[in-house]
């Protein structure tokens, strides 16, 4: 998901168990894009050339019905549709840990991978979905809710797996030696002062950030979201230098 990238200055709130703002998942609104009705137009909106002929067109609308059938649901929207309100807890939400075990299997998982189009031989395939299904299944839960799941496979390669689980934010210095309030990038709880390399890249806009920071608490039991909100709160307060 591409978002507009605020300037260094702007400050984004990470507050922990809050949704997107305009975003409740206990409204019916389906969160997927349906299936575009004509057959010639693309799922983005834009249209195939009708010249395509014979079997490359062919080859082409069949690696789309293989790629997403039209009777199969998406994981992305059976975990949203699996989001509750956390009891007690103003504007929080989670995932019910059965829910995820029921939905996010090594089956799913390898659904999911194909369909993000990562081109690995079967084989591979499969021992990556049985490996996020053993080590790191509420990761993958969260990164296929912001529409990143084939960048586990970046985490896997780096060793983050769910017990780096919940990321913590770690401000980063300008070239003055000024804290930067827009700078930061994620670490992981388990290994403290590491930063996350596999999320120190383009492809992880700030905006894409903040939202797994934020989000990750759907995933996550209380007392592991409020020592996430610990752990900043703590390097927050702590002078630079």
């Amino acid at each position: 998901m591409q978002s507009h990238m605020p300037e260094d200055d702007d400050v984004l709130p990470a507050t922990y168990g809050t949704m997107n703002p305009g975003f409740n998942p206990m409204l019916d609104i389906p969160v997927s894009r349906s299936q575009p009705d004509d057959p010639t137009e693309t799922s983005g909106g834009s249209r195939r050339d009708p010249s395509i002929k014979g079997a490359t067109r062919d080859a082409e609308e069949l690696a789309v019905i293989t790629e997403v059938p039209p009777h199969e649901t998406r994981l992305e929207d059976k975990l949203f549709d699996a989001v509750k309100v956390r009891p007690q807890v103003p504007e929080s939400y989670f995932i019910p840990p059965e829910e995820i075990r029921r939905l996010v299997t090594i089956d799913s998982i390898l659904s999911e991978l194909q369909r993000c189009g990562i081109g690995f031989a079967q084989t591979e395939l499969q021992q990556k979905a049985e490996e996020i299904a053993r080590t790191a299944r509420n990761l993958f839960a969260v990164l296929v809710c912001h529409e990143l799941g084939e960048c586990i496979l970046d985490f896997l390669n780096e060793g983050v797996c769910d017990e780096d689980m919940p990321f913590v934010r770690v401000r980063l210095e300008k070239r003055d030696g000024r804290a930067g309030r827009g700078l930061f990038k994620l670490e992981s709880r388990r290994h403290k002062g590491r930063v996350l390399k596999c999320m120190a890249t383009t492809k992880w806009t700030r905006a894409n950030l903040e939202g797994l920071l934020r989000d990750q608490c759907w995933v996550l039991e209380p007392k592991e979201q409020e020592g996430a909100q610990a752990d900043e709160e703590g390097r927050a307060s702590k002078p630079s230098g």
